[in-house]
């Protein structure tokens, strides 16, 4: 097991430092070896070696659990960092982050294990323009077992970061680019790509933990799924379609999403239009209930050979950004 991670660990830090240090390596090996989990993932982000570990373990007063474990270090030193070396104000940064995981976790998937309430400071991975956390499984599951892990983009975090840590909102001027490999790749941007239409539900359950039967919209049956980086995100099936054994996608809505900088919630619809080409339609949403997925607003699509792509408008701001296949 360690001489996988020491190749897997120097062919990570030649890349991502000019000269690695054996001291750094060792510190690095000795944490990960101690979490003993065969299931092992590195990243680099800026100057910072990031370790993602899975395993599956039976938890005393809870039982088979799916784990994962998140460890960052710094690349050069072998240092680990903790919360307070990635926000000003930890205790402040906590408080935001509950809050913002409450209002997006599913909040009919837990069984006794349900409080989110302290968020956990010592379990945490960062990744592209994202910081993820895992709760301990015996205080915030899912029913399958596995454990809550709540992943948060950068401009969600905005305020709250320390000036060095190498996280930032995308960059909105190549917004425009983003939109061209999306429709020409059926991709949207920081999310996972086998969470695209065409995929079946089938496949995303064993790939991203479907949490139960859909919601059955108007326009489409919404299906939401257990992993952290489908927090806020959901695969979308003909309406008719709510079977997840049989169901196949045909679109990836999402609610929270870094689209190169066009962010939901906090990009105005002129600053969305005016990164973007000309849409190609545009239509109003009037007369909402509660079986809309969209609130009242506009829409504006885009449209490529394969896929078409939705972003809607409400109250001024980016509500959402979506990718159907055609």
């Amino acid at each position: 097991m360690r001489r996988f991670f020491s190749f897997a660990l120097l062919v990570v830090l030649c890349l991502s430092t000019a000269c690695a240090q054996a001291e750094a390596m060792d510190a690095i090996f000795d944490a990960v070896d101690a979490l003993g989990a065969g299931d092992v993932s590195f990243a680099t982000v800026g100057d910072l070696l990031c370790v993602t570990a899975k395993k599956e373990e039976t938890v005393p007063r809870f039982g088979p659990a799916q784990l994962t474990y998140g460890l960052v270090f710094r690349s050069q030193t072998g240092e680990r960092i903790g919360w307070d070396d990635l926000f000003a104000d930890g205790g402040a940064a906590a408080q935001r982050l509950e809050e913002t995981a409450s209002a997006w976790l599913y909040d009919n998937a837990y069984g006794s294990f349900d409080n989110l309430s302290p968020m956990p400071r010592d379990n945490f991975v960062l990744g592209e323009g994202t910081l993820t956390v895992y709760y301990p499984v015996t205080q915030l599951s899912w029913l399958s077992g596995r454990q809550v892990g709540v992943r948060f983009f950068a401009y969600e975090l905005e305020g709250l970061l320390r000036e060095d840590v190498p996280l930032a909102r995308g960059d909105s001027a190549q917004a425009d680019e983003a939109l061209s490999q999306a429709l020409a790749t059926g991709c949207l941007p920081g999310l996972p790509q086998n969470a695209v239409p065409g995929v079946s539900i089938a496949e995303a359950d064993a790939a991203f933990g479907l949490v139960d039967v859909p919601d059955v919209q108007r326009d489409a049956a919404v299906y939401s799924f257990e992993a952290a980086e489908m927090g806020g995100v959901w695969l979308l099936s003909p309406p008719e379609q709510s079977n997840p054994d049989t169901a196949v996608a045909n679109g990836i809505f999402a609610r929270r999403i870094d689209f190169s900088g066009l962010c939901p919630g906090v990009s105005t619809q002129e600053e969305c239009l005016a990164a973007l080409r000309a849409p190609d339609a545009t239509a109003a949403v009037v007369s909402t209930d509660g079986y809309d997925r969209l609130p009242e607003g506009e829409t504006a699509l885009w449209y490529g050979d394969a896929y078409a792509l939705e972003m809607h408008f409400a109250g001024g701001l980016l509500y959402s950004v979506a990718l159907f296949a055609r």
